[in-house]
């Protein structure tokens, strides 16, 4: 199931399944991603915080262990919903895809230690601004 019916504009969850000892987290039939830049796997240590702001690229965010709190802001002028605020838990026990639209900040904090998946639209270092772990 994909939900995108959240404050900030672009943003989707997707509920992910574990298949046969696989979890997938995207596929091309999704059409969530118009191109391919990086894929990196990020812990946040227990009682932790990651923060990324990307200016030019999109990013899908998947939990692998732990749980984590999301707090997406829209800082995107010409959004819609710019300055809109979300907060998301996502915790290995449902298992979900989060996609952040470039232009909004994205917390993620952890307090027992959280292992997730980052894909990106562009590859870190290649935007002036883009902030990512």
């Amino acid at each position: 199931m994909i939900r995108s019916e959240f404050e900030i504009s672009d943003m989707v969850v997707r509920n992910l399944d574990w298949r046969n000892g696989t979890l997938t987290v995207i596929k091309e039939s999704d059409h969530l991603l118009r191109r391919f830049g990086e894929v990196d796997v990020v812990k946040v240590e227990p009682r932790g915080a990651v923060q990324v702001f990307r200016q030019q690229a999109d990013e899908i965010w998947a939990l692998l262990s732990g749980q984590v709190s999301l707090h997406l802001q829209d800082q995107r002028q010409d959004s819609p919903s710019q300055g809109a605020e979300v907060d998301l838990d996502i915790s290995q026990d449902s298992p979900q895809a989060v996609l952040i639209p470039f232009g909004v900040l994205c917390k993620v904090f952890s307090t027992p230690g959280a292992t997730l998946v980052r894909i990106s639209t562009h590859q870190d270092g290649s935007h002036p601004g883009d902030d990512a772990p």
